[in-house]
């Protein structure tokens, strides 16, 4: 079997600027994780966590990606303009913006944020999330960007957060796309 200790000194470039948007506790959490997801077959916690030798419990895992404070987006972001960077052609200056609102369905209804919605793909009325996706498509390459929720005014104020409509979190995810200035 295979196990990670340490990230490998051919993954270092990759996790490097990545380093910034975690606390020390959440980076021990965050790049053995990712490796296991991609080394290994496991779609569990429980699985992933036989992976990552030393680990901690599968449940500090799983703590970490439902309750820590990390901006995945800038991580996404960080990780896609590396990639850009790799991919990058003088001639080639066309990158398209690809935004996406996922309608995801839930059984639980006390989740956060969970409301009704039309769910387009089956048709049916159905508890769940609304979630904006963004990806850039560059030179036949499709890299996700971010992913935003979608909360409903109904929900904002028990969440104590401010309500933006689908277009708002759209328009801002344009505005938030600062890319190099190569393209």
């Amino acid at each position: 079997m295979i196990t990670i200790g340490r990230i490998p000194r051919k993954l270092q470039r990759f996790f490097r600027p990545l380093r910034i948007a975690f606390t020390q506790r959440g980076w021990r959490h965050f790049w053995p994780l990712v490796l296991a997801i991609t080394i290994s077959h496991g779609c569990t916690i429980e699985r992933l966590a036989k992976t990552l030798r030393g680990s901690t419990h599968r449940t500090n895992h799983g703590e970490f990606l439902w309750r820590s404070c990390w901006n995945e987006s800038q991580v996404m972001q960080t990780i896609a303009l590396d990639m850009l960077r790799s991919l990058f052609r003088k001639n080639d200056r066309n990158i398209f913006l690809i935004i996406d609102d996922t309608q995801t369905l839930k059984r639980a209804k006390k989740m956060h944020a969970v409301g009704k919605l039309h769910h387009h793909a089956t048709g049916k009325y159905g508890f769940g999330h609304t979630i904006v996706k963004v990806c850039l498509y560059y030179r036949g390459v499709t890299i996700p960007w971010g992913s935003w929720l979608y909360v409903k005014k109904e929900h904002v104020k028990s969440l104590k957060i401010a309500f933006h409509k689908l277009t708002d979190l759209a328009a801002s995810a344009i505005r938030g796309s600062c890319l190099p200035a190569v393209f």
